[in-house]
């Protein structure tokens, strides 16, 4: 009767540690299966990453060359000794407004 009943326990732990495997690959094949998906999205996320970069690279383009024709457009035709003048109108309206303001 010992026999069996040393059988019927080794069969019991048998049975509990199948289950407690059953239940870790279980988990593991979740576990995988959220890192996989976690994965993708990471992907989706870089791809998307990089094509923000880009437009931002494109925009910072855009706006340096409208900021250079801008300034070609309004100083650009302009000569250097009317350039001279308008600088000299400039200083002289600003000292003129921080007398005023000084007095």
């Amino acid at each position: 009767m010992t026999e069996f009943s040393k059988y019927d326990v080794l069969i019991s732990d048998l049975n509990v540690i199948q289950a407690g495997v059953t239940v870790l690959l279980n988990k593991l094949n979740d576990l995988n299966a959220r890192n996989a998906d976690l994965e993708n999205l990471l992907s989706e996320m870089n791809s998307e990453k990089f094509l923000q970069l880009e437009k931002i690279k494109n925009l910072k383009e855009e706006l340096e060359e409208l900021r250079t024709e801008n300034q070609s457009s309004l100083f650009g035709s302009l000569s250097g000794t009317e350039k001279e003048e308008l600088k000299h109108r400039i200083r002289d309206m600003i000292s003129r407004i921080d007398n005023h303001l000084s007095s």
